[in-house]
């Protein structure tokens, strides 16, 4: 009969060919040898490896985005309007479901609640995010770096649903307010002229139909040295996969056959439009999911 260390040795040894780690599970009988670390690691991994079969699944659940893209029925409907009231009514129909994309499994697979993490960690003072959208950041802000909040978004719906989760959330923040803006347009008339230490725009970039504008008023908006903190689809550098995106972008984004990413372009080059923006200097930019995603921190000089 073996010895009870050699059958220890020899379950770690299955744990191992398994793809997990030999952890202290391993010696206790009857219990699987992953830690929930582990099961999160190789969920990651898996989702990851099925993003060339589902790229429009992995860009709606990061950015939840809901604009309706030339070509679509929502947009052919609603093409007598302007510009502002086509997306300001596609935004306020999906306010209610809108967190049902931000909440599930896969979306903690790909890690977005850590990038979420990682980015807001460094927001400090007077804080602005353009997008608010729900306010699915609000969480992940840490409260007592902030003098205050101010939210950003062109639908009405979303910041109504954004308030409630501030009442919540930033109840440790003096100054909390929430605007309806484009923020495509001058932002200096409805944020009263207000300037900002830290400026805020997650996964909102590739819905915008002229993200430069946008950086451009979040410059205008920052003071003399504040801080871009960025979290943002954009085109990978490996030429396979960036390949991939330009072939996939219109499908995903909802062009002609229309597509599950709403709208969202997942091949911008946000690097080349941020430098063409005049007073910003980027410190910092990290790569995530294969270069399909990146972090960015910029100053305003």
């Amino acid at each position: 009969m073996p010895s009870a260390s050699s059958a220890l040795a020899s379950a770690c040894r299955r744990c191992s060919r398994m793809r997990t780690q030999r952890t202290n599970a391993c010696g206790e009988p009857g219990k699987q040898c992953m830690s929930h670390k582990d099961k999160l690691l190789w969920k990651r991994r898996f989702v990851l490896a099925q993003l060339v079969n589902a790229p429009s699944a992995y860009i709606a659940l990061s950015s939840g985005a809901s604009l309706a893209a030339p070509g679509t029925s929502s947009y052919a409907e609603s093409n007598s309007s302007s510009r502002e009231e086509v997306v300001r009514t596609l935004y306020d129909d999906y306010s209610a479901t809108y967190d049902n994309l931000d909440g599930s499994q896969v979306a903690d697979a790909f890690g977005f609640p850590e990038m979420r993490t990682q980015l807001l960690a460094m927001a400090s003072g007077n804080v602005l995010e353009i997008g608010v959208g729900t306010g699915l950041n609000m969480p992940f802000y840490d409260a007592k770096n902030l003098e205050s909040f101010t939210g950003v978004d062109i639908s009405q719906g979303m910041l109504d649903v954004a308030a409630n989760r501030a009442n919540n959330v930033l109840g440790g923040v003096k100054d909390v307010r929430l605007v309806r803006a484009d923020a495509t347009e001058p932002l200096a008339e409805p944020l009263a002229r207000r300037t900002f230490d830290t400026v805020v725009d997650t996964f909102s970039l590739c819905v915008i139909p002229e993200p430069v504008k946008a950086l451009r008023e979040m410059r205008g908006a920052l003071n003399q040295g504040g801080r871009m903190l960025l979290l943002e689809h954009t085109k990978a550098k490996n030429a396979a996969l960036g390949w991939y995106q330009d072939a996939t972008a219109d499908i995903i984004a909802g062009g002609g056959d229309g597509g599950t990413g709403k709208g969202c372009r997942w091949n911008d080059d946000v690097e080349a439009m941020l430098k063409s923006v005049e007073g910003v200097v980027i410190e910092r930019v990290d790569r995530k999911l294969g270069g399909t995603v990146s972090l960015i921190v910029a100053r305003a000089v």
